[in-house]
This record gives C-alpha cells, sequence and structure tokens, in this order.
C-alpha cells in the first residue's frame, strides 16, 4: 500500500485479500470437512449393522470366526474384486483377534476413519468390531476442489484489484485532489499551503535559504462582481492567477486562500530586496487591464511579505498570518502596494483582540454609553433632531474612539449585538423629547443578516418612539454586494414608518444609481466637502450640486461637519435645510440634552409670552 492510499482503497484492498482467501480455502476445507462426516456416518451405520449381523451368527454358529477369516483371506489373495476395501477386525475381550479382514493395506495411514462397536452376547460384553476406512480417494478429490477455488481465488482478488481498486483510486485521487486544490484556478488550497509551508520550515534552513511568504488581496474585486457578475470575477480570479505564475519561479509555491486571497512561498530569499523586486513584478504586472468577455477591467494587487530566516522558529499559520497584516497595512496606505511584516503589526494585532475582549466585556456589562449631537434647520436655526454616537470609555486605554471599535465590533460578529443596545437606547432616551427625531446609523454588515426589520420593530414598541421619529442612516456601502436584498428591507423599514437617510452621500462610486433606486427621505452631504467650502470652488461646485439634486429628487439634505459661520452662510445661502456640527454642538450625553431642551423650552416659553404682553 502507498503512502497516500485513503481508507477506501485500503478496505477494498483488504476486502479482496479476504475474498480471496476465502474463496481459496472455503470450498476445498467445507467439501473435505462434509466428505468425513458423511464417511463417518457411512462406518458408524456400517458398523452398527455388522456388528448386530455378527452376533446373530455366534450365537447360531461358534465356527464363524474362523470361517470368515479364512473366506476373506483368500478373497484378497485371488485379487477378488468383491473383495471389502475396508480393514476390519473382532477382537474378543481377552485379546484374541478371531476374524481379521485385511485389504491391500492393513495399516492405513492419514487420513482414515476408525470405527469401534462392542458386541454382545445376551447384554453381556464378549468383543469389539473395529472397522478403518481410507479416505483417500476423498482428500484426492478435495484436492481438485481447492485447486478450482485457488484458481477462482486468483480471478477474484485480481477482479477486485484491477476494476473497483482502478475506479476507486482514481475517485480517491479526485476527492483528494478537491479536498486539497482550488478547482477555478487548479491552485492548492490553504490546507495544502500550510502543510507544505510547514514542511518547508522543518527542513532546517541555511542563512541563504531563507523562506518569504507572499499574501496577496485584488484591490477593488468586489466592484467587478458586484458591476460585471460573478461569472467575471472567476475569469478575473482565473487570470490573475496566471499572472501570479508568471511573476514567481516554478519551484515557488502559489495558493489560492479563498475568495480574492491568494499566498505564495518562496525558498531561498538571500535578500530582502529580492522578495521586493518579486513584489513589484507582481504590480507591474496587475497595471495591464484584464479582458472579462470583451469588458476591459483595472485591478490592482496589494501585498503583503513575511521572511522567515534560520534562525526564524515559528509556525506555518502564524507566518502566513504575519504575512497577511503586512498584506493589511498595504490596504491602509493606498492598496496597489506591499509592505513587510513588523513586529509594531504584531503589536497592533495584540491591541486589537485586547479591545475586541474589552468590547465584549462592555456589552455584556453595559460599559457603553450614547451621545446625542445636534441637528438644526438653518432657516430657523431650531434643533430638529439629534444623532446618537456611541461611545466607549475602556477601563485600562481610556476613550476608545468609533472609528476604532466599530470596525473590530464589525470584524468580530458583535454590530448586531451592539446595533440592538444602540436602538434600544436611543430610541428609550430620544421617547421623551417631543417630536425631536433620533438618527442611528446601520452597518453594512446588519443587511447580511435576517432580522433586521424586527431589531427596529422591537425597539421602536418597547421604547413607545413613533416610526416617523426614527431616522436611519446608511452608507453606499450597505448597498455594495446584495443590492436587491439591502433595498427590500429598507423598504420595509420605510413601511413602517421609518425615515432612512444616506449618509456620506458623494464619497461612494454609485451614489447617484442608488438614489435612483430607492427613494431616500434625506441625504447627508460628507463632512469632507463641507470643510473645504469658502476656500475651494471645486468643493462649492460639489455641495451646490448635491443640494439641488437633492431637491429635485424631493430629499432633504443635511450637511455633517459644519464649524464655522462662514460655512452655515453658505449652505443657507444654497438652500441646505438642516446642518450639524461642532458650531451648533458637540455629542452631548443624555442629560445634558434634556437640560438643554429644558432650556429651549424655557426661552422659547418667555419669548412667545413677550409677543402675547406686547399684543
Amino acid at each position: 500500500m502507498t503512502q497516500g492510499d485513503g481508507p477506501f482503497i485500503r478496505l477494498i484492498r483488504w476486502i479482496a485479500i479476504f475474498t480471496a482467501v476465502v474463496i481459496a480455502v472455503g470450498p476445498p476445507a467445507l467439501y473435505l470437512y462434509f466428505g468425513y462426516l458423511r464417511a463417518n456416518g457411512e462406518l458408524t451405520g456400517e458398523a452398527k449393522f455388522k456388528a448386530r449381523q455378527i452376533v446373530r451368527l455366534i450365537q447360531t454358529n461358534p465356527d464363524y470366526w474362523q470361517f470368515e477369516s479364512t473366506r476373506i483371506g483368500a478373497m484378497i489373495e485371488d485379487g477378488d474384486e468383491h473383495a471389502p476395501d475396508d480393514f476390519h477386525r473382532v477382537v474378543l475381550n481377552d485379546g484374541t483377534v478371531v476374524v481379521q479382514r485385511p485389504s491391500v493395506q492393513p495399516e492405513y495411514l492419514w487420513p482414515k476413519v476408525h470405527v469401534v462397536r462392542e458386541l454382545t452376547d445376551y447384554g453381556k460384553p464378549v468383543a469389539r468390531l473395529e472397522i478403518v476406512h481410507t479416505l483417500e480417494p476423498l482428500v484426492k478429490q478435495s484436492a481438485i476442489v481447492a485447486a478450482f477455488s485457488l484458481l477462482s481465488s486468483i480471478f477474484v482478488y485480481w477482479a477486485f484489484r484491477m476494476v473497483p481498486m482502478r475506479m476507486l483510486s482514481g475517485a480517491w485521487e479526485r476527492i483528494t485532489y478537491l479536498a486539497t486544490h482550488d478547482v477555478l484556478t487548479d491552485l492548492p488550497n490553504r490546507t495544502l499551503f500550510i502543510e507544505r509551508l510547514g514542511k518547508v520550515l522543518r527542513k532546517g534552513r541555511r542563512p541563504s535559504n531563507a523562506v518569504a511568504v507572499y499574501a496577496f488581496d485584488l484591490d477593488f474585486f468586489k466592484d467587478i462582481n458586484d458591476t460585471l457578475g460573478h461569472a467575471a470575477g472567476d475569469q478575473l480570479l482565473h487570470q490573475a492567477a496566471r499572472r501570479m505564475k508568471e511573476c514567481l519561479r516554478e519551484e515557488d509555491l502559489l495558493a489560492r486562500l479563498g475568495g480574492d486571497e491568494f499566498a505564495a512561498c518562496q525558498i531561498g530569499v538571500h535578500d530582502p530586496r529580492q522578495a521586493a523586486a518579486t513584489a513589484e513584478r507582481l504590480i507591474a504586472a496587475f497595471k495591464k487591464p484584464f479582458d472579462l468577455a470583451g469588458t476591459e477591467a483595472f485591478v490592482g494587487v496589494s501585498i503583503g511579505i513575511a521572511i522567515c530566516t534560520k534562525d526564524c522558529q515559528v509556525r506555518p499559520s502564524l507566518l502566513l498570518n504575519s504575512a497577511d497584516l503586512a498584506l493589511y497595512k498595504s490596504k491602509q496606505n493606498g492598496r496597489n502596494t506591499f509592505h513587510f511584516f513588523e513586529e509594531e503589526m504584531n503589536t497592533e494585532l495584540r491591541r486589537r483582540k485586547s479591545l475586541e475582549a474589552g468590547l465584549r466585556k462592555a456589552l455584556t456589562n453595559e460599559d457603553l454609553r450614547l451621545e446625542y449631537q445636534p441637528q438644526v434647520e438653518l432657516s430657523t436655526q431650531k434643533i430638529t433632531g439629534f444623532e446618537a454616537l456611541a461611545r466607549w470609555q475602556h477601563p485600562d486605554m481610556g476613550e476608545i474612539p468609533p472609528s476604532q471599535f466599530i470596525p473590530i465590533a464589525e470584524a468580530s460578529g458583535m454590530m448586531r449585538p451592539l446595533t440592538e443596545w444602540i436602538l434600544h437606547k436611543a430610541c428609550h432616551d430620544a421617547a421623551s423629547w417631543g417630536d425631536l427625531r433620533i438618527a442611528v446609523n446601520l452597518a453594512p454588515s446588519l443587511f447580511q443578516q435576517t432580522g433586521l426589520t424586527g431589531i427596529v420593530s422591537k425597539a421602536l414598541e418597547e421604547s413607545g418612539l413613533p416610526p416617523e421619529r426614527l431616522e436611519v442612516e446608511i452608507t453606499e456601502d450597505n448597498l455594495i454586494g446584495d443590492t436587491e436584498r439591502t433595498l427590500t428591507i429598507l423598504r420595509e423599514l420605510k413601511e413602517m414608518g421609518v425615515q432612512i437617510a444616506m449618509d456620506d452621500f458623494g464619497t461612494g462610486f454609485s451614489s447617484l444609481g442608488y438614489l435612483r433606486q430607492f427613494p431616500f427621505d434625506k441625504i447627508k452631504i460628507d463632512r469632507s466637502f463641507i470643510h473645504d467650502i469658502g476656500d475651494e470652488a471645486d468643493a462649492d461646485a460639489i455641495v451646490r450640486a448635491i443640494i439641488s439634486m437633492g431637491h429635485a429628487l424631493k430629499m432633504g439634505v443635511i450637511a455633517e461637519g459644519v464649524e464655522t459661520l462662514e460655512q452655515a452662510s453658505i449652505l443657507l445661502a444654497e438652500g441646505c435645510e438642516q446642518v450639524q456640527g461642532f458650531l451648533y454642538g458637540r455629542p452631548m450625553p443624555k442629560r445634558d440634552i434634556e437640560t438643554l431642551l429644558t432650556a429651549l423650552h424655557t426661552i422659547r416659553g418667555d419669548a412667545d409670552q413677550s409677543k402675547r404682553n406686547a399684543g
């Protein structure tokens, strides 16, 4: 058996051996056994019959012993064909042999059947009858059966080996290949890559034989899938794998880990500059367009590199993880570039793991809090609502901004419980704030799960907040991917009476297209455009265009990040209805919001009273 044989093949081989042995040994053994039983039974019956016959003869003719012995002996000497072919004798109790029938072989060798029967005279034992019969014919016949059985067993063994084994071997090889390779690109998968990388790392390396591990990720691959379809995405992956192979040496190992993630292992890297040169070749190769069924597509590649030298003692999975961390750095720094792994990345990873554990604990212990930033109507300067913003005071690390813990919640699967908590808390707090609206952000991952509308409905029901006072904000990222599913969920929320706003408008690639597919209640101009209005003409033009488009589509427009009176004035002049930013208030806890609302109510009441008095 070869080392690569699978359990099914080994099982079939053992079955073939067992079946062949049974066929070779079973029939002749059974033939011999049952032949022996038959011969023994016949001889026992013969002995019983002759014993009765001899006793009767003894009683009527005492000279029978001598006569019978003489007669049988004469028949044998004369070659009479009727002479008995067995050997039997009658022995008196005193040991005297009174009748003995000799045969051609007086003392049979094995195999033989030997039967002894007592002779009685009026119930008293007087002698014994011994009969021995040869089994030589039975053995000869059994040998013939054994020969045929042996030939049959050889044929059966050959049939098992040559027919099912050949098919099973091919099937097992195919199963093994599918379990260790990617069907689309014919490259090894993650399992086989880790296994082979482990063998390389265990071989013992010289300084000149350092191992470099590359982690690849295609830039904007998801956009290709979403715009051109999955078939085009598959073509892209196949062509990308071919380009990567062309940039690597024949002895290098390239694997597809899943999705648009690839990895490579390269032995004999004498210098980091050699690995850098390989990465640069790969990046250059991806600058050429891909032909996807007649459509040109441009996709870059981000690369992370981890090098293991002679003194490096690391598990293959950790080495690949180091390359992944370097890849993450490349994607953060603009994509289409490469980075080497640095120990600081491990420090960052440990910090992320610590934050993840802390966030889980904070959700359980309700250590998070909400702050609310006012949204103001420009024409009247009145507060129309608030945006709920999550805050986290870590016991050891201090204040952790949302820009850090929200991505961790997304990556670790905590976004759903975090959103449930935010929705319930925000709706409950805002229920007593008159007719003011409360805005809550919904993460993209929530739209890929079931039950989002149920979460919103439950929060409204338990808090008593009217649906029209809840506004959910989504970004374009929510719509990338399964757009139909997302739009269906948004329509369900809108049917409930919930208001829908598109956040960070203008920063995506297809915002205008999405506005045509779904009637948003409001669009929110991203702070990056507001920051530059009044200073840069293109920012002014973009803001003006967004406001005009919003009005044309009968959607409200709100600008976030308003920090100066000049920005507010420009927005008011352009027709923007609402603003949000530090100029009108920083995010505040619930108690400060309620103090502010009480003060505004008092001021408004005094102003109304003054008007009535003046009237």
